[in-house]
């Protein structure tokens, strides 16, 4: 079995998003050693042992915060479409809610990275059965961020979370809703 793996362009995400928090990222990097200067973008690194104990301090830095832990995990999207050109082809979120497996799983790899699956999708809406290696409310970030890639343009309306993990069901489920301008 494989550890869950991820790319250093994905682990350097996570850290761009704290550029406009420097005392927050400075700790964060400080307790886990974290040096984003000196990783690959296409190298693969251990999850459990670099990010799971970087998103962790920002967690506890945050006071456990969810509702600022989903916060942050939104910037994820728009900061991935800023510096690749992995979203490009892409025009309206239901298209990467769609694919939204695939991008993951270009990032993440190994036993237990679990995935998303687009389970029902409307103009307006989308329902998202997901079990990846995130809490429940840094998933529903995430999938925030989705949208916000596409401002103003369109503009998100309620993540919903109708079923977590941590209630001891096998994946989470969202109802993502939104609006075009």
């Amino acid at each position: 079995m494989a550890a869950p793996e991820i790319t250093g362009r994905f682990i350097m995400l996570f850290d761009m998003v704290l550029n406009d928090k420097p005392r927050t990222q400075k700790r964060a990097r400080e307790e886990t050693g974290l040096n984003p200067l000196a990783l690959d973008p296409d190298k693969w690194y251990d999850f459990q042992t670099i990010v799971l104990p970087y998103v962790e301090s920002i967690y506890k830095q945050w006071f456990g915060s969810k509702n600022t832990l989903g916060m942050f995990a939104r910037e994820v999207f728009p900061i991935l479409k800023q510096t690749t050109k992995q979203l490009d082809e892409f025009s309206d979120p239901i298209q990467i809610f769609q694919n939204l497996d695939d991008i993951y799983k270009n990032n993440l790899r190994g036993d237990g990275v679990g995935g998303f699956e687009c389970v029902e999708a409307t103009e307006n809406s989308v329902v998202m059965k997901a079990n990846p290696l995130f809490m429940t409310d840094f998933t529903a970030g995430f999938l925030g961020g989705v949208v916000k890639i596409f401002e103003p343009e369109y503009k998100i309306d309620k993540i919903e979370i109708t079923q977590r993990r941590e209630d001891g069901h096998p994946h989470s489920m969202y109802n993502v809703s939104f609006h075009r301008e």
